[in-house]
């Protein structure tokens, strides 16, 4: 605080670090603003922080808006495992905490306790479930599963823990309960009880825990109404998973038959301590809701498990080519999100002019057009019968390269024709060549003559003369063998060429 009026001048003693101003106490209450004084800007904002931290609710109170701490449910999420593999469950008891244990240990521990080798399981995998205190065992063998279903008690660190190891069921199965079955059964009565013709084929069945329910799954998308348990009906009903809540911990997520922190004194209907120094009134608290109930109570809203959706998208919702709408599809979207404004940026516009709907940007992706404008696209990109049949209206690019290899064919054929004529005219020269009067002009052949053997033919010079005008007409050609098969050999190439195609037709 500085006064605005001038104060009484005063000599100020200045030391190294420090400087005092002689002056007189003054009550706070006479410091304002009528008497002349100004609250400096940097105590008007700490004035406002010990506003805000007074009205700051107290360490007892709740806050309208608490802050959420990161839970198990936004953990990340593993890949899953291999579908083709049968998974094992393990749930051990007697206080044995999974998250505090090594994964290679309780593997360790699991291949001992099933007689089987390192070697022999190279392609299983154990996963440990903190949250629910279990861990899996994933293998492809049905062999090796059975084998780990026999488990029945693991030795990790020196201490043995019993345990209950099921086969769980695949994941692409429905789910179905039925309830009183008789408690002395044994897994496979169960299963010999409910595989039978009168059931769904390809199902598999197995006790829920010391209860009498069994479980059955079935390998169809749909749970029947009744199901045959040794000849007695028994309704079904669709399985829904609880959810899971320790009643000697208190804690979330797994039962009491697995929990690695039990407490024997406390109250399993309020969660107080039930010791004998400390009695009380037991009121019911329900550890899912907080509710003032017991545990698994029908009233409970957390009684069961959320559904849990497939991260895939859904079905995509394909245009059919007529327009016409999916009957699955919602009202109002025949075609995908995006697919009408990926078509129009593919397609080039066919005109600049100005369109109805020109004015807002991307049109065609926003809601179902005018009937009309509908029309007239329609109309304008397809080309009608009438139209191309009309006079005066020339048609599409693919007609006129249609007809311009029709005409291409007419000329190969017209061509071929030429061609096939004078290959039959050239094999009737061949004949008559062959069968022509052959007269050796020069005698017999000397048969100890070492030149070569040039003996004369005398052949017709136009063998297509009638013998009528051969003596008048025609003269003698007298050629050697040699020049003969020459010329054999030059009218067979001849031939062969003009027998070869001129043109190939795609």
């Amino acid at each position: 605080m500085a006064p605005a009026s001038n104060s009484d001048e005063a000599t100020p003693t200045t030391d190294m670090d420090t400087s005092t101003l002689p002056g007189e106490d003054i009550d706070p209450s006479d410091v304002t603003e009528q008497r002349g004084w100004m609250v400096c800007y940097r105590n008007r904002s700490q004035k406002r922080l010990q506003a805000l931290r007074a009205e700051k609710p107290s360490q007892g109170t709740v806050s309208p808006y608490p802050i959420k701490q990161g839970t198990a449910k936004h953990a990340l999420r593993l890949p899953p495992l291999p579908r083709e593999h049968v998974k094992v469950v393990f749930r051990l008891q007697g206080g044995l905490d999974v998250s505090k244990i090594s994964a290679a240990i309780l593997r360790s521990a699991t291949l001992v306790a099933a007689g089987l080798t390192k070697l022999q399981t190279s392609e299983d995998i154990l996963r440990p479930n903190a949250a629910r205190n279990v861990f899996v065992m994933s293998t492809p063998s049905i062999e090796r599963a059975k084998t780990y279903s026999m488990v029945d008690q693991l030795n990790i660190e020196n201490r043995a823990y019993s345990t209950h190891p099921y086969v769980a069921s695949p994941e692409d199965t429905c789910k179905g309960v039925i309830h009183a079955i008789p408690p002395e059964d044994t897994p496979q009565d169960i299963i010999d009880n409910v595989v039978n013709s009168a059931n769904p084929p390809e199902i598999h069945a197995r006790r829920m825990g010391a209860a009498n329910t069994a479980l059955i799954a079935f390998d169809r998308p749909k749970v029947p109404l009744l199901i045959y348990f040794g000849g007695a009906e028994f309704r079904c009903y669709i399985h829904k998973q609880k959810s899971e809540a320790c009643l000697a911990c208190g804690a979330v997520g797994y039962r009491a038959d697995v929990c690695p922190n039990p407490t024997p004194s406390r109250c399993e209907g309020c969660g107080q301590n039930t010791s004998e120094d400390n009695p009380h009134s037991c009121t019911p608290k329900c550890p899912l809701c907080k509710g003032d109930h017991p545990f698994g109570d029908k009233s409970c809203t957390r009684r069961f498990k959320p559904p849990s959706f497939s991260s895939k998208p859904s079905n995509i919702q394909i245009p059919r080519q007529d327009g016409a709408q999916h009957p699955s599809a919602p009202r109002g979207k025949t075609t995908p999100p995006g697919f009408r404004k990926q078509r129009a940026a593919a397609d080039p516009p066919a005109s600049t002019e100005e369109k109805p709907g020109a004015t807002r940007a991307s049109g065609a992706a926003y809601g179902p057009k005018h009937p009309s404008q509908k029309i007239n696209n329609s109309t304008s990109s397809k080309v009608t019968w009438a139209e191309m049949v009309a006079p005066g209206t020339s048609p599409p690019s693919s007609y006129s390269e249609v007809a311009e290899l029709k005409e291409l064919l007419l000329n190969t054929l017209e061509e071929n024709e030429n061609f096939s004529a004078k290959v039959a005219e050239l094999q009737k020269q061949i004949a008559t060549l062959t069968n022509a009067n052959v007269a050796d002009t020069n005698g017999p052949i000397d048969s100890d003559s070492n030149s070569p053997m040039e003996s004369e033919f005398v052949l017709a010079s136009n063998s297509l003369c009638s013998p009528s005008k051969e003596e008048s007409n025609c003269s003698s050609i007298y050629v050697t063998k040699v020049e003969f098969m020459a010329g054999i050999e030059k009218i067979s190439k001849e031939v062969k060429e003009a027998m070869s195609p001129s043109y190939k037709i795609f």
